[in-house]
This record gives structure tokens, sequence and C-alpha cells, in this order.
């Protein structure tokens, strides 16, 4: 879906903010692809493999609304506030597959154990804006 080893914006590569249509989207495609083709342009062809992994992304209205929601979930993500990390290998769920985990404002985190099927998740408090961070 992105490049994670650099965690590459597919808009900002293609020029384009998240509401561009499909029309800019491809006209500014087709001036960067044209601007850094290996065949004219000296670099490396790695800028141009990115530019062509971004339309490919962006251009498909399934994998684009994918990489929305996956930039949000990164936002969300980026901006929670982390009450504190626990390991999976940690978590003892009861037999309705779920465990609570106490808050520090009283309340407490409900765990459900298919959500943390991800390599990482993040479960909000029932009370508060805290998060609890699950690897």
């Amino acid at each position: 879906m992105t490049d994670k080893l650099n965690d590459v914006d597919y808009y900002s590569v293609l020029n384009c903010d998240k509401s561009a249509s499909y029309k800019e989207l491809k006209q500014n495609y087709q001036v960067l692809i044209r601007k850094y083709h290996p065949d004219k342009c000296a670099g490396s062809p790695n800028h141009f493999i990115t530019i062509d992994k971004a339309w490919k992304t962006l251009k498909d209205e399934k994998l684009r609304t994918q990489y929305d929601t996956y930039l949000q979930t990164q936002a969300e993500f980026d901006s929670a506030v982390v009450f504190a990390q626990l390991a999976k290998s940690d978590l003892i769920f009861n037999k309705e597959n779920l465990m609570n985990y106490p808050c520090r404002c009283g309340s407490s985190f409900v765990i459900y154990q298919e959500y943390i099927e991800e390599e990482e998740c993040l479960v909000e408090c029932n009370e508060c804006s805290n998060c609890l961070l699950i690897k």
C-alpha cells in the first residue's frame, strides 16, 4: 500500500493534495514521469519507481480509498496519547475473548482478542482520550 521503508506520501510524490481529481493526478504523473524517466534523467531510478507506484495506487479508486484510510489511521495513530504499552504475549483473555485493563481516569480499556491481530494496535479508553498500545 505504501513505501513503509521511508513513509512516502503518494500525494506529495505527485505534487497533489488529497482532494485532487483523477485528471489532476494524471497530468502531474505524466509531467513527472517524463522528467524523471531513467532514459532522460541520469540520477537514480528510485524516484521514477516511486512516482509510478504513487500513480498506480491513486489512479485506482479502490486502492486510493484504501490508501486514504491508511493515511487517516496513521494520522490518528501518530496523534494518540499512549497511556501504556503492552506486549501481546502478556494479555490473558476471558471466555468472551476480551480483557479489561484499568485506565488512570478510573475507567478501563476493553481489549477484544480479534483487535490485536495487527502488528500494532491502539485501544481507546471508554471514558477519556488515553490509548493503550499493544505490540
